[in-house]
């Protein structure tokens, strides 16, 4: 994913834990946020929810969740527990870059992104 999203013209900062995730969202001010459901120590839901309680008042940050997990209940739990978008696992190279635009997008456009879901351009 790194190497994918650097290639693509992004600047990433990769974390191993929860933990380290969530320092690095106040500390590196990201445009998007991409996490593993599947983390060390505390899931990926849990992690978008204290991102989410963290920012009290300031800019939303689009949120993606990656997960092993492709039925429609996972990715129904993903979005109400924060997520804006949700990509199975193994995730093709196309999907994930083209998310990652649509949610800057629609970031620039705050009335595209919407609580939990995300409007199509």
């Amino acid at each position: 994913m790194e190497t994918l999203l650097g290639e693509a013209g992004a600047i990433v900062q990769c974390e191993k834990t929860a933990a380290d995730g969530f320092e690095a969202v106040t500390t590196f001010n990201p445009s998007v946020l991409v996490f593993d459901i599947e983390l060390p120590g505390e899931d990926g839901y849990s992690l978008i929810r204290r991102v989410r309680d963290s920012q009290d008042g300031r800019p939303r940050i689009p949120a993606i969740a990656l997960t092993a997990y492709a039925r429609p209940e996972d990715r129904a739990q993903a979005l109400q527990a924060g997520f804006d978008g949700y990509l199975a696992k193994p995730v093709d190279p196309l999907s994930l870059t083209s998310l990652v635009d649509a949610l800057l997008r629609s970031a620039r456009d705050p009335s595209r992104l919407s609580g939990n879901t995300l409007r199509p351009a």
